[in-house]
């Protein structure tokens, strides 16, 4: 499935919403979403994906049921979205992606939509090891809306607990001079 653009990503989970309702979901699921999706829900990129990545966050009455689970664990995989980046995402953490979050307020309701700080998704893109990530940086605005010295001092720190340090295909220097940042 590929899903095209702002409206696109909307429309996905607009109809997720739906279904969650449909099959009698209790609670509200909070998306933390990332990646070029959260880019594309930001207007900053405005290119397909193939699917959303998210943190999901479930409500603490529905952790436990595991029937239930299967069931609205099914709609979102229907609906392309997932959790697999946390199989391969180095930096930040679960807590920072939750740290300032912005809200995508669409009125849904069995869904919070959240993307993380533009400082974060920068950086869980420059310590990817895709060459899309670092396309996706140079088509973006972001460095224009965040302290570039902020975002330097966060790099540097994430560099030194990365357990994997060096395998990076996004050089922050580099890029920022380029782009005339510094």
């Amino acid at each position: 499935m590929m899903i095209h653009g702002r409206e696109g990503v909307l429309e996905a989970l607009d109809f997720l919403d739906i279904e969650l309702e449909r099959i009698g979901f209790e609670g509200v699921i909070d998306l933390y979403v990332v990646g070029g999706s959260a880019l594309v829900l930001e207007g900053e990129l405005q290119r397909a994906t193939a699917d959303i990545d998210a943190l999901i966050v479930l409500p603490k009455e529905i952790q436990d049921k595991a029937e239930e689970e299967k069931e609205w664990k099914q709609k979102l995989a229907e609906y392309g979205v997932n959790d697999r980046f946390l199989g391969i995402i180095r930096v930040p953490s679960k807590d920072e992606l939750m740290e300032n979050p912005m809200h995508i307020d669409e009125g849904f309701s069995c869904l919070r939509v959240w993307v993380p700080d533009y400082t974060e998704l920068i950086l869980m893109k420059l310590f990817s090891e895709r060459e899309k990530d670092e396309q996706d940086l140079w088509n973006t605005n972001l460095f224009d809306k965040i302290n570039i010295i902020e975002l330097q001092e966060k790099y540097e720190e994430y560099k030194s607990y990365d357990v994997l340090p060096g395998n990076y295909t996004v050089d922050l220097h580099r890029l920022l001079k380029k782009r005339g940042y510094i």
